[in-house]
C-alpha cells in the first residue's frame, strides 16, 4: 500500500526532530567538556541519549480504519456540517468537518446525507498508544470509490 504524502511528511518530520535533538545533546554535551576531551565520550553518551529518546519517538503510531459514513448533519453550536462514521466495537465515530455556514440549509442537509450515506472511508489516524480514543489524533479522512 502506498503511503500519502501528509502520512510520508510527518514520518520525514519525526526523523528530522529526532536526529536534531541527537545533534542537540552532542552538542551539548561537548562544550560542557573543556577542550581537547576525548570524542569517544561523547559519541557514548549521544548513543545512550538516542535509545533513552527512541521510545518516545515510537510511541506514536499510524493506523488506518476502513469505514462508512452513517450521517450528514448540521451543528448549530459550531455552525458547521459535518460527517459521522459508522462506530466501531466500542461505539467511537469519527466525526470530520465539512464547512461553516451560519444556519442550516434543510436541503443541503438531505443531498448531503442522501449523496455520501454508506460512502467508504479511510481514516488515518495516531493512537499515542492511548486506549482512550478521544486523545487519538486524525491525520486524514479520505473517501473510497
Amino acid at each position: 500500500m502506498q503511503k500519502s504524502f501528509l502520512l510520508k511528511c510527518i514520518e520525514n518530520e519525526k526523523k528530522r526532530y529526532f536526529i536534531y535533538k541527537i545533534f542537540h545533546y552532542v552538542r551539548f554535551f561537548g562544550r560542557i567538556r573543556k577542550k581537547g576531551g576525548d570524542n569517544m565520550k561523547k559519541f557514548w553518551v549521544a548513543f545512550i541519549l538516542m535509545f533513552a529518546l527512541l521510545p518516545g519517538v515510537a510511541s506514536a503510531q499510524v493506523k488506518i480504519e476502513n469505514t462508512t459514513i452513517k450521517r450528514v448533519y448540521y451543528d448549530p453550536e459550531e455552525k458547521g456540517y459535518f460527517l459521522e462514521t459508522a462506530g466501531d466495537v466500542n461505539g467511537a465515530t469519527w466525526s470530520f468537518g465539512l464547512f461553516y455556514a451560519n444556519k442550516e440549509n434543510k436541503a443541503l442537509t438531505k443531498s448531503l446525507q442522501q449523496s455520501l450515506f454508506n460512502q467508504k472511508v479511510k481514516v488515518t489516524y495516531e493512537d499515542h498508544n492511548n486506549k482512550d480514543y478521544e486523545k487519538w489524533e486524525m491525520l486524514e479522512f479520505v473517501l473510497n470509490d
